[in-house]
């Protein structure tokens, strides 16, 4: 149940309310609230232009590309030379599968290698 006391009446309000701005009013200008600049909340960013990487950083990746390269070849060589006559025909398929998939990784490291040599 609300409280009866609490409740104020349109006019009640209205009368409040130009007596408040009355004596607000006949204040000194001195002693009015200053206004303070409001500080926003969150900083826009700006784009950010294209990340060009440093010769040191081209070197480490060109390496590590390199690296992935020869390594896919080892696996590519020992998949083809692994013995096939205990497997069964579900797992020739899987292994058939996991030597495709390793090529044509292979080949998308080496696109992507010749692509950063490139831009040296």
């Amino acid at each position: 149940m609300a409280n009866q006391d609490s409740y104020e009446l349109p006019s009640e309000r209205r009368s409040r309310l130009e007596q408040t701005q009355e004596t607000e009013s006949a204040l000194d200008p001195h002693h009015l609230p200053t206004a303070h600049p409001i500080v926003p909340r969150y900083s826009p960013r700006l784009p950010m232009p294209p990340r060009v990487l440093p010769p040191c950083r081209k070197h480490i990746r060109i390496r590590a590309l390199t690296d992935l390269v020869a390594q896919l070849e080892v696996a590519i060589a020992l998949l083809g030379t692994c013995g096939r006559d205990g497997l069964e025909q579900h797992e020739t398929y899987a292994l058939r599968s996991l030597l495709d998939s390793t090529r044509l990784f292979l080949q998308h490291t080496k696109a992507v290698l010749q692509m950063v040599s490139s831009r040296e």
